[in-house]
C-alpha cells in the first residue's frame, strides 16, 4: 500500500465527521437522548484526532498498514477512555 493511500486511510474517521453529525442531525442515528445526541460528536472527532495522529506517526516510521492500523485504534481508544476517566475524576462532567 503507498503511503499517500495510508494517509487517506488515517484521514478517514476524520473525514467522516461531517457525514456522521449529518446523519445525528436528521435523525438517521439515533442515540435516544433527543438534542443532546448531536454531543456524540465530541468523543468522535477526539478519537478521529488521536487515531490521525497516531497514524501518521506510525507511517512516517514506515510500519506495516497491518500494524499501524491496529497500534493506531488501540492508542485512540485508550487516549478517549482515558480522557473520560480525567474528566470523571476532576468533576468537569458534573458526574460525582
Amino acid at each position: 500500500m503507498k503511503i499517500y493511500q495510508q494517509v487517506l486511510l488515517a484521514l478517514l474517521p476524520l473525514g467522516l465527521t461531517p457525514l456522521i453529525f449529518q446523519f445525528i442531525v436528521y435523525g438517521y442515528i439515533d442515540f435516544g437522548a433527543g438534542e443532546k445526541d448531536m454531543a456524540m460528536i465530541v468523543p468522535w472527532i477526539v478519537w478521529s484526532l488521536f487515531f490521525l495522529i497516531t497514524g501518521l506517526v506510525l507511517i512516517y516510521r514506515r510500519w506495516r498498514p497491518q500494524k499501524w492500523l491496529v497500534a493506531a485504534l488501540f492508542a485512540a481508544t485508550v487516549g478517549l477512555l482515558m480522557i473520560g476517566v480525567l474528566a470523571h475524576l476532576t468533576g468537569i462532567l458534573g458526574l460525582s
